[in-house]
């Protein structure tokens, strides 16, 4: 068995060398030199097989066909040709070392794009882009450093939406903290920022859109009503919320206090309170004239010359502070 299988392996060594020697050439067997050199650029065209016993690739080795390496020879400073995305980055596999394509690639000007290739940025942006509308990098020009962090947007002669869709931007530059929206837009159209907050180097937080508004969500509110007359207590557990008041009758001049027991009431709270309902605020004074932990105290005076029996609907608010 054995100088049968020799006999066999010898006739396809002799026959392997023979197409090296004399290589078909149109088809077929091409022939590789053992040392390409630094500068040369050898190509192996599409169709054919180049075998490569010991090649040592200092040039450039451009297979666009098939290469055979025999078991036990070397390919030094080469590595094996996949199918692959332009300007991908390589990826081994760990258990046979093979070389697979990757979802990974940086464009020619350093840009990185995870799973997309990069924006066409403009020069002085260095970007990581992952997914559709993703991406975070920094600006480094005129005299600017400028570290940001975007959604739907690129930067090329001007600010793009990736996508069809909104846009937004955080931004860190020389102290500062900016944060930016811009509406609804087209992929490729020029996108319109708006500044809508920013944290200055003094720790100042900037309401600088015009329109935006400090506050508490959805959800950080409640609605209490009071019952039988407008001394009973009422209890609200949120740190803003409405008190509706009962209609009983106040008469020109007169005060009535209640409690409202919530348990967010405590030291460093500052109680915001006005009349907000359809009632006219010109007849009443309301005042927050007490506080404790877990309750604050409410006065209402008449403060017109009629006596008055409404729903009075007071609104409050707890503003967190520090007195240290």
């Amino acid at each position: 068995m054995d100088a049968i299988s020799y006999s066999y392996a010898d006739k396809q060594a002799k026959r392997i060398k023979k197409f090296i020697n004399n290589p078909d050439s149109n088809s077929g067997i091409v022939t590789v030199p053992k040392v390409i050199a630094s500068g040369e650029n050898i190509t192996v065209p599409a169709g054919r097989v180049a075998v490569l016993p010991n090649v040592q690739v200092d040039g450039t080795l451009n297979v666009q066909g098939d290469v055979f390496i025999p078991s036990g020879a070397t390919l030094s400073g080469v590595v094996e040709k996949v199918t692959s995305t332009d300007n991908a980055v390589v990826r081994f596999n760990g258990t046979t070392g093979a070389v697979q394509n990757s979802g990974v690639v940086i464009d020619d000007n350093g840009n990185v794009g995870i799973g997309v290739t990069p924006s066409p940025w403009y020069n002085g942006y260095k970007n990581i882009e992952m997914g559709t509308v993703s991406s975070f990098g920094d600006y480094a020009g005129y005299g600017y450093f400028i570290t940001q962090l975007r959604n739907n947007a690129y930067e090329n002669n001007g600010w793009k939406y990736k996508q069809n869709g909104y846009a937004s931007m955080y931004e860190q530059y020389a102290g500062l903290h900016s944060w930016y929206t811009a509406p609804s837009g087209t992929t490729g159209d020029p996108i319109a920022w708006t500044n809508a907050m920013t944290l200055d180097a003094s720790g100042n937080l900037l309401l600088t859109s015009g329109t935006g508004a400090l506050g508490y969500g959805a959800g950080a509110g409640g609605t209490v009503t009071q019952l039988t007359s407008k001394s009973t207590a009422v209890t609200l557990n949120k740190l803003s919320g409405e008190i509706i008041m009962h209609n009983e009758a106040l008469v020109p001049g007169a005060s009535v206090r209640f409690m409202v027991y919530n348990n967010l009431s405590g030291n460093g709270v500052v109680i915001v309170q006005g009349s907000f309902n359809y009632f006219d605020p010109g007849n009443y004074r309301i005042e927050a004239i007490h506080k404790n932990y877990n309750s604050f105290e409410v006065r209402v005076t008449n403060i017109s010359n009629m006596t008055l029996s409404e729903n009075l609907a007071i609104k409050f608010v707890f503003i967190n502070g520090s007195i240290t």
